[in-house]
């Protein structure tokens, strides 16, 4: 069992127990945000690389009643999302958000066992000198989905895919500037080493152009590839400046 695996187990435990705001801030981002934002209601939820639905029945589990909208390009991933995640108020997508829409090749390993594997980031440094297969997905702009699947706002939108994630925001322009969008997790590079992750200076300055300041920091990783006490990723979350003005 992975250390963020069973971290999440820890909070789920906890939570059942119902003592968890007894706990540190920045063990959970869903806790924190129902106890620091209450009165923010939140009713759609995105999961972008939703991948076999961990966090898609933590959604679930936090806010029954919101809209949840699943979206995984990965063929073999996305049929273990739909058999993982059973609830009414949840929809599934079989595709990928980026920067502009149109038809992509992802590289995805053989059996699906090595999800760091799975990036439309081009060239993926996770897979220098390993074997690959090659799937086409259909990629669409974040705005585009919105209007086609009739969002007009997002609570919480979160973006896990592998190093795409500045992608993803850059194709919800529009969302963004008129403020539809009340808080946003991304996977971010801690390390200037990490050239697979995006930088989370890069996140940080591209989402303040819009007003969205840091929320808190979550899923801290160091660098287990090098085996080094240095922090690898973590999962900043970002909070609208209206949001968190008017209810916070």
């Amino acid at each position: 069992m992975s250390l963020i695996s069973g971290s999440k187990r820890l909070v789920e435990k906890l939570t059942g127990l119902k003592i968890y705001r007894r706990l540190p801030f920045g063990v959970s981002q869903f806790q924190d945000i129902k106890y620091l934002v209450k009165h923010f209601p939140i009713e759609t939820i995105l999961d972008v690389g939703a991948n076999e639905g961990q966090t898609a029945n933590q959604f679930i589990k936090f806010f029954p009643d919101a809209r949840i909208f699943c979206i995984e390009p990965i063929s073999g991933t996305f049929q273990k999302l739909k058999n993982n995640v059973k609830a009414n108020n949840v929809s599934f997508y079989h595709l990928a958000l980026g920067s502009e829409s149109g038809s992509f090749e992802i590289k995805t390993s053989f059996d699906n066992s090595n999800n760091t594997m799975n990036s439309l980031k081009t060239p993926n440094p996770v897979n220098e000198g390993k074997e690959f297969k090659v799937e086409k997905v259909n990629v669409m702009t974040l705005d585009m989905f919105c209007k086609e699947q009739q969002v007009s706002e997002i609570s919480y939108l979160k973006i896990d895919t592998e190093g795409f994630d500045l992608e993803v925001l850059k194709g919800g322009r529009s969302m963004l500037e008129q403020k539809k969008i009340g808080f946003i997790e991304v996977e971010a590079g801690m390390n200037p080493d990490n050239k697979y992750h995006v930088s989370f200076y890069d996140l940080k300055n591209y989402l303040e152009s819009f007003d969205y300041y840091l929320f808190g920091v979550y899923e801290q990783f160091q660098e287990w590839i090098i085996k080094k006490p240095i922090l690898r990723r973590c999962n900043p979350v970002f909070i609208s400046k209206s949001v968190a003005y008017k209810f916070g």
